[in-house]
């Protein structure tokens, strides 16, 4: 298993949108990017890497696909610090477009923001242009609560 410093991306193999520089934007980071596209895989291990100290960054394509891994950041990501008094941080972000395609039909064209606005310990990020997108991505990974990124 690769070493990877404290703060690092997961990426699935193949995505179809990237968050673009994001190297550049934060210093030091890796990027696993060859993992396969299950989402709450992805969000699990990014869960569990963030109990241990870590700060990942997860792209999940679609918000749609948010829903395949409810489990992880509502009972996981979002709980963790409020069910351990404290002791254990959850510096994730979760970052995932909502957005309105051609052809994208039902699957692919959801804005699930208001779902998560709901739940405690979450908090929600939406950009309104390329500026406060990167501010607000930097500010996200330096939170130490669950961070979700539309």
């Amino acid at each position: 298993m690769p070493e990877y410093p404290e703060e690092f991306i997961l990426k699935p193999y193949r995505t179809m949108f990237t968050i673009r520089r994001l190297e550049e934007m934060v210093s030091e980071l890796a990027m696993a990017s060859e993992i396969p596209i299950t989402e709450s895989t992805i969000v699990g291990a990014a869960a569990g890497a963030a109990m241990t100290g870590m700060c990942p960054v997860v792209e999940i394509m679609f918000q749609d696909f948010l829903t395949v891994c409810m489990d992880q950041i509502i009972n996981q990501a979002a709980k963790m610090r409020f069910m351990t008094g404290g002791q254990v941080t959850m510096p994730i972000v979760i970052s995932s477009p909502g957005c309105f395609l051609m052809s994208s039909a039902a699957q692919r064209s959801q804005s699930l923001e208001d779902i998560f606005m709901h739940i405690p310990g979450l908090k929600i990020c939406v950009a309104s242009n390329p500026t406060d997108f990167k501010g607000l991505l930097k500010t996200a990974i330096r939170d130490d609560n669950p961070v979700l990124f539309f």
